[in-house]
């Protein structure tokens, strides 16, 4: 028996949960084939992609062009792909980023539609409820809230618990991330985290910078972390770095980091430069309220010279 699943994922946190039960799958059915839309997590849990969309999701195109030819290229690709190996399933994770249309033509074609992560758990209840049963077989609920939604509204829904229990590392102590991180081990520490898609970093940070800046110069001793997701592109938050705002801050604006290993660090901002770190030899930062940008490949840390 070699089963096959179509698997659809849309934005960042998709891509990360797909990979994760992508990898589960192969390992209990290792004879399995996974395919469909996802983002690179996706790919190197082994998941064969008809269409990388992280850099599309990213500019927030599909919340502007849902109608556009694009997004329908992408669903008459996949429905083609779909038509062609008669999957056995197909599973849905989290924001349908095409609507409901890939599932009600799914369904159309008796294949049966599995919704893991669905808008309900995120308390999103306005969506269509008489439409979303008819189009989804069963429901793998990640929170009690969402599993008592679905099953009031007649859905089949088993509740599975999140997965964020499984994916974070619960290991590491808060001394032992200090450390790898080349944090102190004492002071205060502001995380930054600016959001996943582009449209919301580039509305959100500029005033996110502003804040920082102010804060530094309150409480000098404060040491500050930014994490960079998978689908930001290193020339925005370069661009918002450059701004007055960040320019005129007392650490001389933000650093960037590259999420992609062929790209080059950005252009320094005078009169610091920044030096490229490997995630396991950080240095202890400097005193200067240093800031670090973590990103999935690289890390990079602000030094005076």
């Amino acid at each position: 028996m070699n089963p096959r699943i179509l698997m659809i994922g849309g934005d960042n946190t998709s891509d990360r949960f797909g990979a994760a039960l992508a990898s589960k799958i192969h390992e209990l059915c290792p004879q399995a084939t996974v395919y469909g839309v996802g983002g690179p997590l996706m790919n190197d849990a082994g998941v064969r992609l008809l269409s990388d969309i992280s850099e599309i999701v990213s500019l927030g195109v599909l919340q502007s062009m849902r109608g556009s030819t694009v997004i329908k290229r992408l669903i008459a690709r996949v429905v083609e792909t779909m038509d062609q190996e008669e999957p056995a399933l197909v599973l849905q994770i989290g924001l349908p980023v095409f609507g409901l249309k890939i599932l009600e033509i799914a369904r159309t074609r008796g294949i049966p539609v599995l919704y893991y992560y669905t808008p309900f758990s995120r308390g999103l209840t306005h969506a269509d409820l008489r439409k979303f049963c008819g189009v989804v077989t069963k429901v793998a609920a990640i929170s009690r809230t969402e599993e008592a939604l679905c099953r009031d509204a007649g859905l089949d829904v088993e509740f599975v618990g999140h997965p964020l229990m499984d994916l974070a590392d619960r290991s590491v102590t808060p001394s032992q991330a200090r450390e790898k991180l080349g944090i102190a081990a004492e002071g205060r520490v502001a995380a930054v985290l600016p959001g996943a898609r582009e449209v919301e970093v580039k509305n959100v940070l500029p005033a996110v910078l502003k804040a920082l800046c102010q804060l530094t110069k309150d409480h000098p001793e404060l040491q500050i972390i930014i994490s960079a997701a998978a689908t930001i592109r290193t020339t925005l938050v370069e661009k918002s770095s450059r701004t007055r705002t960040a320019a005129t801050c007392a650490w001389s604006g933000i650093l960037t980091a590259c999420s992609v290993p062929q790209m080059r660090p950005s252009r320094p901002l005078a009169p610091r430069r920044w030096r490229p770190l490997c995630w396991e030899c950080l240095p202890s930062p400097c005193t200067a309220c240093p800031t670090l940008l973590i990103s999935p490949k690289r890390c990079w840390i602000a030094s005076p010279i």
